[in-house]
């Protein structure tokens, strides 16, 4: 009894965790649907892979010369089929410190729809960049932790037509032209 009681007392007074805190980045590789590419990401500070010494695209074979290189990190990235455009979402998405230290009252607020949402790449180069504003219309219906928000409920490629379609969590669904970066089409689902 003794035990648990002082077992107790000392979760008590033990810190509060943060179950909501960013991982370290990681090296890893995302392929395209039909499997012809690969792109990999080498977590800055050096990788896992003994074939591949840089982040960008490569064919699925044999081959370790790649197609095109970036110099940029990023947690997930989609490939198209195409062997030219990749895309990068960017995240996740925490609020400023210093902007509320009241956390239990955060809301999502008009600074944090101008954050980059995703960048289209074509060959390595930008294409376009996106905030979350382009693709949000109602902050308010976005969920949120003490610390992160979220904005998309599914970002897939339409490789057929060589479009991004985004579906976000206001409800909105946009579609993205991946050779101009323009948004084709947006409305509202049900």
């Amino acid at each position: 009894m003794r035990v648990l009681f002082v077992l107790g007392i000392a979760l008590a007074l033990a810190p509060a965790a943060r179950a909501d805190k960013i991982g370290p980045p990681e090296s890893y590789q995302t392929y395209s649907a039909d499997k012809k590419f690969v792109f990999v990401m080498i977590a800055p500070g050096g990788g896992m892979f003994d074939v591949y010494t840089r982040s960008g695209l490569y064919k699925n074979d044999t081959t370790t010369e790649p197609l095109w290189t970036v110099d940029w990190y990023a947690r997930s990235v989609a490939v198209a089929n195409d062997g030219a455009h990749v895309v990068r979402y960017a995240g996740p998405h925490g609020y400023a410190e210093a902007r509320n230290p009241d956390r239990a009252k955060r809301v999502v607020t008009d600074a944090d729809l101008k954050k980059e949402a995703l960048s289209v790449y074509a060959k390595g180069k930008l294409v376009k960049t996106f905030a979350i504003g382009d693709f949000v219309t109602d902050a308010k219906a976005l969920p949120h932790t003490v610390t992160f928000f979220r904005w998309h409920k599914l970002a897939r490629l339409d490789d057929d037509k060589a479009r991004l379609i985004v579906d976000t969590l206001d409800d909105t669904r946009a579609v993205v032209e991946l050779a101009t970066g323009k948004i084709v089409e947006t409305k509202k689902t049900p």
